[in-house]
């Protein structure tokens, strides 16, 4: 990897060791001395991986090298190459086998999996218990592997599945054994200093490798293994990319206004990747503590902000949606062979006239949508233009996942088709026949429940970051994780966070438990906000606790080390002390050190906070040139009482401060 930044030349650039969640630590050194150009500084940086059990993961030496991109008018660009991001890869795909049981708790689609299975069974041929509890094995055997080329990014995965029953007396009855040939769509986006990688499920390649009970064809379990997958494979692959690969600063350069590229070996084509972060301004009416199970915060998303980001997904729904792939028709068997074969059937254009999201009380959220294909057919006759409306329904489910952010997991699809219209000059000339139709709604009913439940599930990458520290200053820093399955009504969705906070990245103990919290009822009203969350009495306590333990609140006013021209000197003092003129000369430095003594504390009243503090004053004196020798005066202990006041900026709460009186 390599970047180019203006900037004088002889900055250093130091070893960057960033850490990868429990995986280990990601090790960025000079690779070589840099290259002084006449407008910028190149370096070159080797990236190794050392893994928390030990070992290390280096790029092989004779990796292709790969090129610079063009800096352009950008202060940084950086670009990584592929082989670095499969290194990563690697690490988090060692991931061991996953055996539990076939039912709705461990899958929610397990009943479903197994009525298909079932009914792939010859009649006679099974002798196996319907009412006995299954099992499943996933087993990922290669990958994942992300290829680059033609300036697209294909993820590859190789996963073998196996349904079987255990036997008390006996080893397992194996019922069915499949391998599933994935490819993954990859998506790559920047946050902080952070590359994100989002994976969704593009295309499976189901292969049967052994059935026990006479299963010879398993086709019609596409759908089931994609769901499967997608709940219980996806996320261990999504979760640590969706919380984004540390990347290098050098000189600490932020990379909010960088361009990064991931390279193509031997090839002068970059893959580009620019990224925007778009951030949504919410309200965060303050809550006093009331009856309730939260020990702390609150998150409430109304039906609106759900439209709203329905509406936000309305492009991946149709970049979704318009890469169905319909394979060419040919008519084998009537007079009319040579005229109706379909040498390319393309989809033009997909339209969302309708689309909405719908709350599911106690159960999670339902996706419906309308559509209109545009697709033209080269007829061997004549081109055509054919236009077809479409229907779908997915139930998505909302669980809390064992790290504690949500996950969303498909449990149902229904999609509808309507006839198929050919289109001369805007209007609807005649039908197709019906062998075309079936061929074209067969291929349609089954990729769009695919391509609709891939766009979702994507997201659980990015609710993946949901869980991680945010930092509060240079010594502090605070993580929120769920604690339950939301609580969903028909109104809106309550989540219960646990803010966990920690000091030098060790956690901190809380020793009294936090007391019953809850948001009120759902209220309508016209400037009823999107999303409200609810922050209790307890979680200021402890926040501004860990502000007073990591030393935010300490000062430390005149004296020779004092910034911004403030220095105390003798004659400020001689009325409140009139000895110290016999004791110390004229050219004498004094100061004062303010510690805070006590815990802060805060209490919360109907549109008013207050925060007292009870921090001890010392007057210091020193003779000038001799700081190190200073003596404490007097010790002044003093109350106080700060206003605050709070504002919602960005995502983050700030919070300022005033007298009180």
């Amino acid at each position: 990897m390599g970047s180019g930044r203006h900037i004088c030349p002889s900055s250093p650039v130091d070893a960057m060791d960033l850490p990868f969640g429990s995986y280990g630590t990601l090790k960025y050194q000079l690779a070589d001395m840099p290259t002084v150009r006449d407008t910028f500084v190149e370096y070159d940086i080797s990236a190794d991986f050392e893994l928390a059990e030990g070992g290390l993961i280096s790029i092989p030496n004779d990796t292709v090298s790969i090129s610079q991109p063009p800096i352009q008018n950008y202060s940084l660009c950086q670009s990584l190459h592929p082989a670095f991001l499969n290194m990563v890869m690697s690490v988090i795909g060692n991931i061991e086998p996953r055996e539990f049981n076939c039912t709705p708790d461990a899958f929610s689609g397990a009943a479903g999996l197994k009525d298909a299975i079932l009914a792939l069974i010859p009649r006679g041929g099974s002798g196996i218990n319907t009412t006995t509890v299954w099992y499943l094995n996933i087993s990922l055997l290669e990958g994942p592997v992300i290829d680059f080329a033609n300036k697209t990014a294909v993820g590859q995965l190789l996963v073998q599945i196996e349904v079987f029953i255990k036997n008390a007396d006996g080893p397992p009855t194996s019922i069915l054994s499949v391998r599933d040939s994935l490819k993954l769509t990859s998506m790559f986006s920047v946050m902080g200093h952070r590359l994100i990688l989002t994976l969704s499920i593009d295309s499976h390649d189901l292969r049967l490798v052994s059935s026990s009970v006479g299963i010879s064809e398993v086709a019609s379990l596409l759908p089931h293994c994609n769901s499967l997958l997608g709940e219980r494979i996806l996320p261990l692959l999504s979760g640590p990319l969706g919380g984004g690969i540390p990347l290098p600063r050098p000189l600490r350069t932020p990379l909010d206004k960088a361009k990064v590229w991931i390279a193509e070996p031997n090839s002068s084509a970059m893959m580009q990747k620019m990224f925007k972060v778009c951030i949504l301004s919410i309200l965060f009416p303050l809550i006093v503590p009331s009856q309730g199970t939260n020990p702390g915060t609150v998150v409430r998303v109304n039906q609106e902000a759900l439209e709203y980001v329905c509406q936000e997904g309305r492009p991946s729904l149709l970049r979704g949606l318009s890469i169905i792939k319909i394979p060419q028709f040919v008519d084998r068997g009537t007079i009319f062979q040579p005229l109706l074969n379909f040498v390319g059937i393309n989809i033009l254009k997909v339209e969302l006239p309708h689309l909405s999201l719908k709350l599911i009380p106690k159960t999670g959220v339902q996706l419906s949508f309308s559509s209109q294909f545009h697709m033209r057919v080269n007829l061997l006759i004549s081109p055509l233009e054919l236009k077809l409306g479409s229907s779908i329904m997915l139930d998505i489910r909302v669980t809390r996942s064992p790290h504690g952010f949500p996950v969303l997991s498909i449990t149902a699809c229904k999609s509808l088709l309507g006839d198929i219209q050919i289109i001369v000059r805007g209007k609807n000339l005649f039908g197709l026949p019906k062998l075309i139709q079936d061929h074209i709604r067969a291929v349609l009913i089954d990729k769009m429940c695919l391509s609709v439940s891939n766009t979702v599930l994507g997201l659980n990458a990015k609710l993946g970051t949901l869980v991680g520290l945010n930092t509060i200053n240079p010594m502090s820093q605070l993580q929120y994780a769920m604690l339950e399955t939301p609580e969903i009504t028909s109104d809106y969705i309550d989540v219960d966070l646990n803010a966990a906070f920690a000091l030098m990245g060790k956690p901190i103990d809380v020793s009294s438990p936090a007391p019953a919290f809850s948001l009120p009822p759902q209220e309508r009203v016209s400037n009823d906000p999107m999303v409200t969350m609810g922050i209790s009495e307890h979680l200021f306590m402890n926040l501004f606790s860990t502000l007073g333990q990591s030393g935010a609140f300490n000062l430390n006013i005149g004296g020779q080390s004092s910034s911004g021209g403030f220095h105390l000197t003798r004659s400020m003092l001689e009325s409140a002390m009139p000895s110290i003129a016999g004791r110390y000369p004229q050219d004498a430095v004094f100061g004062l050190n303010v510690v805070l003594s006590r815990h802060p504390i805060i209490s919360l009243q109907e549109g008013r906070a207050v925060l007292r503090l009870s921090p001890a004053v010392q007057v210091v004196a020193a003779s000038f040139g001799s700081s190190s020798q200073s003596q404490i005066l007097c010790t002044l202990d003093v109350d106080l009482s700060l206003a605050l006041k709070m504002e919602v900026k960005a995502t983050s709460l700030q919070i300022s401060v005033a007298l009180e009186g």
